[in-house]
């Protein structure tokens, strides 16, 4: 988005990653906004903030106390080389329990 925006209190709000920007439309829009008018109404701030505030929640990685045992989860958080070790160490449980396993007869 092209503009300038002068005042130093809406460019210290507006001072978000572009990535958010590019996933929300409201972002954009109040954006667009600031940059036509050069303020915000209070209740835009107020959503404002809270939108950032969920997208900055949402793009944390969780820590060990909040995974939940779904490894499926796991695995999509982890980077790519990660993720072909854990799928790599998941393989063998699964053929396991996919064998069928026989019993041997005893000799006599």
């Amino acid at each position: 988005m092209v503009g300038e925006i002068t005042d130093p209190k809406m460019k210290k709000l507006l001072d978000i990653p572009e990535e958010f920007y590019r996933e929300n439309s409201f972002l954009r829009s109040i954006k667009i906004t600031a940059l036509k008018y050069g303020a915000l109404s209070e209740k835009q701030i107020e959503y404002f903030h809270k939108s950032v505030d969920k997208m900055k929640k949402e793009n944390e990685f969780p820590s060990e106390e909040k995974r939940p045992n779904n490894t499926s989860f796991t695995i999509a958080a982890l980077p790519k080389e990660q993720k072909e070790k854990e799928q790599k160490e998941q393989k063998p449980e699964k053929e396991i329990k996919n064998k069928k396993t026989t019993k041997k007869k005893p000799k006599k």
